[in-house]
């Protein structure tokens, strides 16, 4: 079985999870996206969102999949996934930990593990609007380094009518070297259930990466 039709296997088997197993008040959303020309060059973009929205604590788990191939040679294979836990303190200020594991297969450092805890700030809300920014201290471990590093992440939404929204995410993480990741999407929902989308994910990591994606998504 080739890596993407076990990647897209994966993808199904963990929507079919959350679906059967999630409550009443959870919300998430599944993406998929795989562009190939003239079968030389592929690009496989899948994503799993799911959030659990709970009267004391939400719990949020974002999973990302990343694989580019170029001429039989791999250009890209990343996975990730982040969990966080999410605690209001007054209608402004919130609390939360987060977890995250990162594994790419070209990047020399090995996988990423980082764990910390920090302070997020409910920037502006309206009808159209929501920013955010967190800041946190999280402990990073690797094959190279275990040390403190300092996080930042900026959330940025923008809800242009009830079909058609933007979303950005930027997110750094300060230590003997930078990791940056900064996605931007738009989605259009079809339906209730069903959007299409356009999203582009840049990473320093230490190497720049660039992926632009086309995917079709599945909501909760």
């Amino acid at each position: 079985m080739s890596k993407i039709k076990k990647a897209v296997l994966v993808l199904l088997v963990a929507v079919a999870l959350l679906i059967i197993t999630m409550p009443v008040n959870a919300t998430g959303n599944a993406k998929f996206g795989l562009t190939q020309i003239n079968s030389d060059s592929t690009t496989l973009k899948l994503s799993v969102d799911h959030e659990w929205d709970n009267p004391l604590i939400d719990f949020v788990v974002e999973t990302d999949y990343v694989y580019k191939e170029q001429s039989d040679v791999v250009k890209m294979d990343k996975f990730s996934i982040i969990g966080k836990a999410n605690k209001d303190l007054t209608p402004k200020y919130y609390a939360f930990s987060v977890t995250s594991y990162d594994t790419d297969k070209l990047r020399a450092s090995g996988d990423r593990v980082v764990a910390g805890a920090g302070v997020g700030y409910k920037v502006f809300r309206n009808e159209n609007w929501k920013i955010s920014y967190e800041s946190s201290i999280a402990y990073l471990t690797t094959d190279i380094v275990d040390e403190a590093i300092m996080r930042g992440s900026l959330w940025v939404f923008y809800k242009l009518n009830d079909t058609l929204n933007v979303t950005n995410k930027l997110l750094t993480e300060t230590g003997t070297d930078t990791y940056l990741r900064n996605e931007t999407a738009i989605n259009y929902s079809l339906n209730e259930k069903v959007s299409l989308g356009f999203s582009n994910t840049y990473t320093e990591d230490p190497i720049d990466n660039n992926v632009l994606s086309v995917t079709i998504g599945v909501k909760w």
